[in-house]
């Protein structure tokens, strides 16, 4: 797919999967990949709508890849090594 726009009506209708970690039944998650709905291959890019209450992932550490979060609505905690 060679799409490189996509409209804020595509994703609010875009479904998403939700996903429940195995290594933490209380992350909870519906993850809506844009990078699927626009072709991306070589980068993720996702929207993901987490309830009150639940945590995102598991607790894991990146060695080879660097991640991004930007928060659109509420707030959350994050550790970054000793950093909370």
């Amino acid at each position: 797919m060679d799409k490189y726009i996509i409209t804020r009506e595509e994703i609010e209708t875009y479904e998403g999967v939700a996903k429940t970690h195995f290594l933490n039944v209380n992350a909870r998650r519906l993850n809506k990949s844009l990078g699927d709905l626009t072709g991306l291959s070589g980068f993720g890019f996702h929207i993901i709508e987490i309830q009150p209450g639940y945590d995102s992932t598991e607790l894991h550490k990146h060695y080879h890849e660097d991640e991004c979060v930007y928060i659109l609505e509420g707030e959350a905690e994050a550790t970054i090594g000793d950093n909370t």
